[in-house]
């Protein structure tokens, strides 16, 4: 029997600690969410080139979110049954056929098309690892989660910062990012190829299902889907319309400075992170919530003003908060799901989450082929301020069921 194979009961710990897998994990999640967030910056050079209305950029944003879902919903529990290796496996080869169609896209119909696939790749990645990163993490189940919050997060902040400069600075903005996180995605690639074997089902299985929550665990995972919802409003406009909000909030745009902008964002995600490592999930969701409805009316303060000042600010406040939720409810879903359902629950958390970010992002272009840009961000901070109640009220519903099981 390999390192890495699964033994004893489903609900027991199902395997063992593994260095290379939770390095491959890791690695991947990264590399996937690099390539998610490089588009970012480059969806202004894209309009400029090839004459697109802000409806059209938001077609080719929201590409990305739909192919997270339909992979998802159909195949959010697939490393649960063939196992966390072979699915990641699979996910590296659907980053790199990502790489090759958006490198390769001169029309806007090619370029949905590769943002499909990259949501496609993304969908499968992320569960996986957020399950693999629990089960191999040597440290155990907190490390795993801090692990991959962070790489998560320095996956959002290095491929708006990589891809925006080389837009800057190369003559093939819209080749060589892609190319470049290709490159990367060799690196998870050959930790796979070098890892051990791990758990898989027993007997015939149905691979293509709908993913579902256990009816005992719908409270936080309400709690851990909403709070996502309130950070992924903001990462829709910042991500399909940061060049616009940079404009008119600090007066400038360039696809670095864009870059920059979002880079600012999850830099603040990852010194939160870091910083609130030891903060009980519950607390560090509450707050995060909470301060990024605050980033949210910042922000859309300053575009009202044009204060280049508290864009910056709405920004870093954006960051932090998220910081907090990404941590905390990765935590709770973490310490809530079953061990042999991980990654059948972290993928219906995802369906939400990614529903809001293109959701959001659709209407968001839509909105602004008639209303301002300071209208748009004050609806969604609206929505915002909404989902950050129900989630502290769904807390405190839960914090009392918690006392009560305790007497």
């Amino acid at each position: 029997m390999r390192d890495g194979t699964a033994i004893g009961p489903p609900d027991a710990p199902a395997y063992r600690p593994s260095v290379v897998m939770a390095a491959a994990s890791g690695a991947l999640v990264l590399v996937a969410v690099l390539g998610s967030f490089a588009a970012s910056p480059l969806f202004a050079v894209y309009a400029q080139r090839w004459d697109l209305d802000p409806a059209q950029v938001s077609l080719a944003f929201a590409g990305y979110p739909v192919g997270v879902i339909v992979v998802v919903t159909l195949l959010g529990g697939l490393s649960d049954l063939i196992g966390r290796r072979v699915t990641m496996l699979l996910g590296v080869a659907l980053v790199l056929l990502a790489c090759l169609v958006t490198a390769a896209a001169t029309t806007l119909p090619v370029l949905v098309a590769g943002r499909f696939v990259q949501g496609m790749a993304t969908g499968m990645v992320s569960a996986t690892t957020a399950a693999a990163l629990l089960d191999f993490h040597p440290r155990g189940t907190r490390a795993g989660s801090l692990t991959h919050a962070v790489c998560t997060t320095l996956g959002m902040g290095f491929g708006p910062l990589v891809a925006g400069l080389l837009a800057d600075h190369t003559a093939y903005p819209l080749v060589l990012p892609y190319v470049v996180i290709a490159a990367v995605a060799l690196v998870p690639l050959v930790l796979l190829l070098r890892a051990p074997a791990d758990r898989r089902a027993t007997g015939r299985v149905r691979l293509v299902r709908t993913v579902r929550v256990p009816r005992a665990i719908l409270l936080p995972f309400s709690i851990a889907t909403c709070s996502l919802m309130t950070l992924n409003s903001c990462m829709a406009l910042f991500g399909t319309f940061g060049g616009r909000i940079l404009t008119e909030g600090a007066g400038t745009s360039t696809a670095g400075g864009t870059g920059g902008l979002l880079t600012l964002l999850v830099t603040m995600t990852l010194l939160a992170q870091l910083t609130a490592n030891r903060v009980p999930a519950a607390r560090s969701v509450g707050l995060g919530v909470l301060v990024i409805a605050a980033g949210a009316g910042t922000t859309t303060a300053a575009l009202h003003l044009n204060s280049g000042a508290m864009t910056i600010v709405g920004t870093a406040l954006v960051g932090t908060g998220g910081g907090l939720v990404l941590l905390g409810a990765t935590r709770l879903i973490g310490d809530s799901a079953p061990t042999h359902r991980r990654a059948e629950v972290f993928a219906a958390w995802m369906v939400a989450a990614f529903a809001t970010l293109g959701g959001t992002s659709l209407l968001g272009g839509l909105a602004l082929g008639g209303v301002a840009l300071t209208t748009v961000m004050a609806v969604a901070t609206g929505g915002i301020a909404a989902l950050a109640a129900y989630t502290l009220v769904a807390m405190a519903v839960q914090t009392r069921r918690d006392r009560r099981s305790a007497r």
